[in-house]
């Protein structure tokens, strides 16, 4: 994605090039999406990421003894490690939370 640090100009093009549900059109107008508090689009290389990890690693992270949770459990305490050090925190100070029908539902290290 291009930033307004590479370039000292935020490209819009470029930006919108980067989220594919951005190629879509409302009408005859590009689609704007502005609801990102209730779900945020994902650029392609999130997308990837995702697609990457469902169809090769997908497991329970911290609940399987088998060598795919083992995987998994890894690739996501190296994702809370490398987010703790973007933000400047501890890695066992940094807590997922996601949203659940039931409620809030979290994900502390074990």
């Amino acid at each position: 994605m291009t930033s307004p640090a590479d370039t000292g100009v935020f490209d819009v093009r470029a930006v919108r090039a980067d989220f594919p549900i951005l190629d879509e059109t409302v009408g005859d107008a590009p689609l704007v999406y502005l609801d990102s508090a209730a779900t945020s689009q994902k650029p392609r290389v999130v997308l990837d990421a995702e697609r990457a990890f469902l169809a090769h690693a997908n497991a329970a992270v911290h609940r399987g003894a088998h060598t795919l949770a083992a995987e998994a459990t890894e690739s996501f305490e190296d994702a809370r490690a490398a987010v703790a050090a973007f933000v400047g925190a501890a890695p066992e100070n940094l807590v997922w939370v996601s949203w659940a029908p039931c409620g809030i539902r979290t994900h502390p290290p074990n």
